[in-house]
């Protein structure tokens, strides 16, 4: 009787947000066939505690509370085909900025003009407010602008582009599901593990029923899952599991697939932050980490799932194994030059110049990273290859820079000590660590017998 009569309010045109959030709750769950699991009431109560005031201004507060409930769905690099459940970032900006200045842009003066006025606001609870407000309103913006297609070309144009556009649908989405993922994604434990996606229990059985009844979009489900997941690519055994089915073709039939899509996705996403990721030098521990990170999607996704029955899943991961390819030859190829010139310019101009260290540093650490994944690369040749000529160059050098610190003096020995250092590191990559302690043990050597005033 009490949820009739608020209904009829509402068809009354008698506003009130707060009835219509509690009404939204309980359709979602009439539409979820009483999933009671799911919407239970949370055990620890919302802290409505003020946050206190420090350098961020209340309009930067007010942002990030607005799109808080995005936190699982974002990402920070542009893939090479979007995927609905992963919004870029850098996107919310705009997205704001059309909000306040084209959406309706009196409404959004009056909540940031807040703080001005002297009023103790949470954040919190104005963007919930907001998010409440600014839904409804965007659609009935966006269906007048579909009718018109100079008004799309404009909404496009407001949005940055049709990514922006496109997550701001999925902005919209979250939004007005805002309640159902929180309770779903509050029911499941911060870090997946392998277990939890292959075999049955609470976890794996709380996915699969959210999935087969549909009680939210899957994609966006599996994008969240894909975050709390050490290795993504173990979503593929849970895709099996929902789909009762280890046939790719079976899979693609069912809601499962949206884990697929979303390891694909993954699988991209690698790529396309190695290609960021290899423009510094500085990154370059940070690149060798995510080539394993890919390496490890896809020798697992590839392991589980015939992919010989996939032939699309099989040429999106043949494609990002392309880029990373091509995006690495270069530095393997040139690593044993790199070595080269590195150690041999070190001992011919007494060590001055140590700034091809770097490079070479650099090519001979992404030179092991890729030997350690070459079944995910199209590079076994140029691997080879560049090993081997690695081997000769320093079996040719090291004897010629020990020399060489044996030498300097006091005012040359720390760059020597340097060059000295950075072959070890490099007989250890390519010789392994025995044969790397054998040149430390005569290092350290020829450092015990230097003067006392030696820089070690």
């Amino acid at each position: 009787m009490l949820v009739r009569a608020a209904e009829a309010s509402i068809e009354r045109g008698e506003r009130d947000i707060s009835l219509e959030t509690v009404l939204a709750i309980i359709h979602e769950i009439d539409a979820a066939d009483n999933f009671d699991k799911i919407f239970e009431p949370d055990t620890a109560p919302l802290d409505l505690v003020p946050e206190a005031g420090g350098a961020q201004s209340w309009a930067a507060r007010l942002h990030q509370e607005f799109f808080r409930p995005l936190d699982p769905f974002l990402i920070d690099v542009v893939l090479p085909s979007r995927q609905v459940g992963l919004i870029y970032e850098p996107h919310l900006d705009l997205i704001w900025t059309f909000i306040c200045r084209d959406l309706m842009p009196e409404h959004m003066n009056a909540i940031l003009s807040l703080n001005d006025a002297g009023l103790a606001a949470d954040p919190r609870i104005v963007a919930a407010e907001l998010r409440l407000a600014v839904t409804p309103t965007a659609r009935a913006y966006l269906a007048d602008a579909a009718n018109n297609p100079k008004g799309q070309q404009r909404v496009r144009a407001q949005l940055g582009n049709d990514g922006g556009y496109a997550d701001f649908l999925d902005c919209l989405h979250v939004f007005e599901n805002e309640e159902a993922y929180a309770r779903i994604l509050g029911r499941l434990p911060k870090t997946l593990t392998a277990f939890d996606m292959s075999e049955s229990g609470p976890v794996s059985d709380l996915i699969g029923s959210v999935i087969k009844k549909r009680i939210v979009d899957a994609r966006f489900l599996a994008a969240a899952l894909v975050k709390r997941l050490g290795n993504p690519g173990h979503l593929i055994n849970l895709a099996m599991r929902i789909a009762g089915s280890d046939d790719p073709k079976v899979v693609a039939q069912t809601p499962a697939i949206a884990l697929v899509d979303l390891i694909l996705a993954e699988i991209d996403r690698c790529v396309a932050i190695c290609e960021s990721l290899a423009k510094s030098h500085r990154t370059t521990s940070s690149l060798a980490q995510r080539m394993r990170a890919y390496h490890e999607i896809v020798r697992h996704f590839s392991m589980v799932i015939d992919l010989e029955q996939a032939p699309e899943w099989s040429r999106r991961i043949s494609a990002s194994r392309r880029r990373l390819s091509d995006l690495l030859a270069a530095d393997i190829e040139q690593a044993p030059g790199l070595v080269r010139r590195a150690l041999r310019d070190g001992v011919e101009r007494g060590f001055n110049d140590t700034s091809m260290l770097e490079d070479a540093e650099r090519a001979m650490t992404l030179l092991d990273a890729a030997r350690g994944i070459s079944d995910s690369l199209a590079l076994n040749d140029a691997i080879t290859r560049s090993r081997k000529a690695a081997e000769q160059v320093l079996e040719t050098l090291n004897g010629k820079v020990m020399d060489g610190l044996r030498r300097a003096d006091s005012s040359d020995r720390a760059r020597a000590l340097r060059h000295v250092d950075a072959m070890i590191r490099f007989a250890a990559i390519i010789f392994g660590d025995d044969y790397a302690l054998v040149l430390r043990r005569s290092r350290d050597t020829i450092v015990q017998k230097a003067p006392a005033r030696a820089v070690i």
